[in-house]
């Protein structure tokens, strides 16, 4: 019997140890988690403090290279009287339009991508070329 008590006894204990052992193996990933979800709010602190940091500024270099003609790329446009437009079959043609009308969308969106204040200020702009053309007329 008492071999038997012993046994249970053991039992028990072993019982017990694996699970202390299966507690603190969840405490530790209860720990990690924490940790992770810390060290995550850390980054996105620390990203938000970059980009209150960040200049939105451009030095005079960089804006004549942006602005000046020299630094632009000369691109011929094609006009619908010109000899290679209609050289293009007319699915050619047709696809043409929409790849323009695409593009159009595509430089809206870029626009707003880069920021939100653009189409308003292109918007005024125009108005404000569209005023000054009428008054030369």
């Amino acid at each position: 019997m008492f071999t038997e008590e012993n046994e249970i006894e053991e039992e028990k204990e072993q019982e017990i140890e694996e699970y202390e052992k299966e507690q603190e193996g969840e405490s530790k990933e209860e720990e990690n988690e924490n940790e992770e979800e810390q060290k995550e709010e850390e980054n996105e602190k620390q990203k938000e403090k970059e980009e209150e940091k960040y200049e939105y500024g451009l030095n005079m270099t960089e804006l004549e290279c942006r602005t000046n003609s020299e630094h632009l790329g000369h691109f011929l446009l094609l006009q619908k009287d010109s000899i290679e437009y209609s050289a293009l079959e007319e699915g050619d043609k047709k696809a043409l339009k929409y790849l323009v009308k695409d593009i159009l969308i595509l430089e809206d969106i870029e626009l707003r991508i880069d920021n939100i204040h653009n189409i308003p200020f292109r918007i005024f702009l125009e108005s404000v070329i569209k005023k000054i053309k009428m008054r030369q007329i």
